[in-house]
């Protein structure tokens, strides 16, 4: 086995795989039955209109990642991107707050899966009422067969999400639009702008609740961290982005609006409490068989939903390593024979286990869900940010910096997110406030490593690794 071999499988994905990687990551099917079941908690019946403010946030985020993909291409994603604009330290800072964003992705649905999704189908569909402590060997389980598939390679992982995934997003569209239709006359398309739901109390409710969408949109970055393993990274994952993001908004504001007039917005505060909402307004509308593969699909989705943030988070790690950048050099290692990078993953696979096992035991699985759903989507979207502050940065260096283009889309972006931060910090909600807590340890442990790690010459230009325009 060659110790030397640290080098990903070049040209071998394309626009499809690149789709689907964003895709399954967005998770529209497991976004369903968990972010809007989270997003319901908080929000009400204002889950619509919070979908709508976080795709015109996103929005505005994706001109920006559209603008670096066709710049800079690195499997490090948002740590090329940042590290290219505002220099190795930044970068660098933004890798490790990448690498927090994806592990949680694994770390929470696993959990959500164990926890939740698993013992309300086993109640709902069969009558079986599982013992509390089932949540344990299943969370393993899951964990395992992720972890396990993204080991085996990245073609054989993404063939098998592409496959799927395509399969569980028709079936999602099509018992959105069977609820819509079985509503009939309560039908009312102002819920997409039901202003009379951010008043009072619920405000802040609202502002957990755009997190959770955001959080739900955000996996369409997804594709950008393939861009070495694709021969025109500029141009495929620029559409794989757009058409990613845009085919799952349009499905996300259908699904929201449906749920929300099927349950009635007047009673959305019992959304979150009943088993498998989703499924039982499918169930209602469109019958069992429908009902039944939107829960099969949305087991399915526990794992390529897990699988894709996985690919992402590995080669964070992997690209970092490679550049001797907070992961030791020898965590740059790749299998020989099945081309992924079989060291990162044991590390990324064994921490990961501790972390939702922590998780789940301090919290209950649903709690602990949420918080670290919260940590994963405040790292990210702080990430976001610091990409939004790059772009105009780098293109100054280049002498090409317009206004329009560059500044507008960064200001108006993370504005909209820092609205969203201050909306979920005050008031403060307990045990809420612990994901931006575990996201300022993950930072400061960061900063400690900063100081022990000298870049090599090359990432402290400012420099990334792939190949930048």
């Amino acid at each position: 086995m060659a110790e030397s071999s640290s080098s990903l499988d070049k040209n071998s994905l394309g626009f499809w795989e690149l789709l689907f990687q964003s895709i399954s990551h967005i998770s529209p099917i497991g976004a369903m039955i968990a972010n809007m079941t989270a997003i319901a908690a908080y929000a009400g019946r204002a889950m619509p209109m919070v979908f709508i403010f976080a795709a015109i946030a996103f929005g505005f985020l994706l001109i920006i990642l559209v603008q670096f993909s066709q710049r800079v291409v690195s499997a490090g994603g948002f740590y090329g991107y940042v590290r290219a604009g505002l220099g190795a330290r930044w970068g660098t800072r933004a890798g490790w707050l990448m690498v927090l964003t994806y592990w949680m992705v694994v770390n929470f649905s696993s959990l959500f899966a164990a926890g939740v999704l698993i013992p309300q189908t086993a109640a709902y569909f069969f009558g079986v009422h599982l013992p509390t402590w089932t949540w344990l060997p299943l969370m393993v389980g899951v964990q395992g067969v992720v972890w396990g598939m993204a080991y085996l390679g990245i073609k054989t992982s993404l063939r098998y999400s592409m496959t799927t995934m395509a399969v569980g997003v028709a079936v999602m569209a099509t018992a959105a639009v069977a609820i819509v239709i079985h509503a009939g006359l309560a039908n009312n398309p102002t819920l997409f702008f039901n202003v009379s739901a951010l008043h009072g109390a619920v405000l802040s409710g609202v502002g957990v609740g755009i997190i959770f969408a955001m959080l739900s949109l955000g996996g369409a970055s997804s594709a950008i961290y393939l861009a070495e393993e694709t021969p025109t990274p500029r141009r495929t994952v620029t559409r794989a982005l757009v058409w990613a993001f845009g085919l799952c908004a349009a499905l996300f504001l259908l699904t929201a609006y449906a749920l929300t007039v099927g349950w009635g917005p007047a009673h959305m505060a019992t959304f979150a409490t009943a088993n498998l909402p989703g499924v039982v307004l499918t169930h209602r509308a469109a019958g069992a068989l429908l009902a039944g593969l939107l829960v099969l699909f949305a087991f399915n989705a526990t794992f390529t939903g897990q699988l894709a943030p996985a690919n992402a988070v590995i080669r964070i790690v992997f690209a970092m390593a490679r550049d001797q950048s907070m992961f030791p050099s020898r965590l740059a290692f790749v299998h020989p024979v099945r081309r992924s990078p079989s060291r990162a993953i044991a590390v990324l696979s064994g921490a990961g286990f501790a972390v939702s096992l922590t998780a789940g035991l301090v919290f209950g699985p649903f709690t602990g869900f949420a918080v670290l759903a919260i940590s994963s989507t405040v790292a990210h979207f702080i990430c976001h940010i610091m990409v939004a502050v790059s772009l105009p940065v780098y293109e100054s260096r280049r002498a090409k910096m317009r206004v329009l283009a560059h500044l507008v889309p960064a200001a108006i972006g993370s504005a909209l997110i820092l609205t969203a931060f201050y909306l979920i910090m005050f008031p403060v909600k307990f045990p809420v406030e612990m994901g931006p807590i575990i996201v300022a340890a993950w930072w400061l442990i960061g900063e400690w490593r900063l100081r022990t790690v000298a870049p090599p010459p090359n990432v402290a230009q400012g420099m990334p690794q792939g190949t930048p325009s």
